[in-house]
């Protein structure tokens, strides 16, 4: 005998305890009611005017009214995926606006919200007896927008400017890595590359961030290299060191005085960091004026060395 399902309908509020018979009939009846509240087993035996009999078990299936929870409501980047999730049915379906869901007939789809929008999951036993709605709102906070710059190709030890744009909104700049760079969280920092560099700028606005990048490319040839042929160590801040430009690496310099002895001597140094190249002094005293000689041997980033020699004029 096939099993029959019912919808179980919610008691009355009371703190009564009621009995429910189990089955109401009278022994000549042969279809009785039976109204119960929770799944049930019964057995109906059956005689003949003789005394024989037989039994046979039947099942009445009560459904009962599901609790439908989801999850709750968020804010996101725009283009940020979220994962939905629905519990408590055993059937569910997402309704009315759908766009962005990857899937419709799911749980949990995964959304990606192309604006503010509330989403609607329905849910519901497997014979639909109860079916239950609950909302969820995502809410879309904008992008901030960023653009690092076109790449830019410069000569090893000489300056050059980032120059990044970004939207009226961007509260927060870094660009990473920080190497080379005159400041870290501004948006125009000024880059003295030694070697090739891809930078990153990332901004925030109120709620999400946004990145662009831009490459750095230091061109390293021997003639591009320029050593300077007169220096002024004076202490105005201009031309205070003799400084080779051009190149990012030295492997190894020397610089002798007009007597041939040798004033100045320093192995692999960053050719643009003013505190490694020579201010024009000798164990703590400052050279007479005059024309001193030097040797150089110098490397590309990208391997290969080469050097120079000959002579400047030092000027107080």
């Amino acid at each position: 005998m096939n099993a029959h399902i019912t919808k179980a309908e919610a008691p009355a509020a009371t703190n009564a305890l009621v009995r429910v018979p189990a089955i109401r009939w009278r022994h000549w009846r042969s279809n009785p009611t039976a109204a119960p509240r929770t799944t049930t087993d019964y057995t109906l035996t059956v005689k003949d005017d003789i005394g024989c009999q037989n039994t046979q078990p039947i099942t009445i299936k009560v459904i009962q009214p599901g609790h439908l929870a989801v999850s709750p409501s968020v804010e996101v980047c725009d283009g940020d995926p979220v994962k939905l999730n629905a519990t408590g049915e055993q059937v569910y379906k997402w309704i009315n606006f759908t766009m962005g869901l990857d899937h419709t007939d799911i749980p949990n789809p995964t959304a990606i919200a192309p604006y503010t929008i509330t989403y609607t999951v329905q849910g519901s036993d497997d014979h639909y007896c109860f079916v239950h709605e609950k909302p969820v709102t995502i809410t879309v906070r904008p992008l901030p927008t960023v653009l690092a710059g076109p790449d830019i190709l410069v000569q090893a030890g000489y300056d050059v400017t980032l120059n990044a744009q970004g939207s009226a909104d961007v509260t927060k700049w870094q660009w990473t890595p920080e190497k080379y760079l005159s400041c870290y969280g501004c948006a125009t920092p000024l880059c003295t590359p030694l070697a090739t560099t891809q930078y990153i700028v990332k901004v925030e606005n109120q709620y999400c961030k946004a990145y662009d990048t831009v490459v750095v490319a230091v061109d390293c040839q021997e003639s591009h290299v320029r050593i300077p042929n007169a220096f002024t160590p004076n202490g105005d801040g201009a031309n205070d060191v003799f400084m080779i430009k051009g190149i990012s690496i030295v492997r190894h310099m020397v610089i002798f005085g007009r007597w041939g002895e040798k004033v100045f001597e320093r192995d692999n140094f960053i050719a643009g960091e003013r505190a490694s190249c020579w201010d024009g002094t000798y164990k703590g005293q400052k050279c007479l004026p005059g024309t001193y000689v030097y040797f150089v041997e110098m490397e590309c980033p990208s391997g290969g060395t080469f050097s120079r020699k000959g002579s400047f004029v030092l000027i107080r």
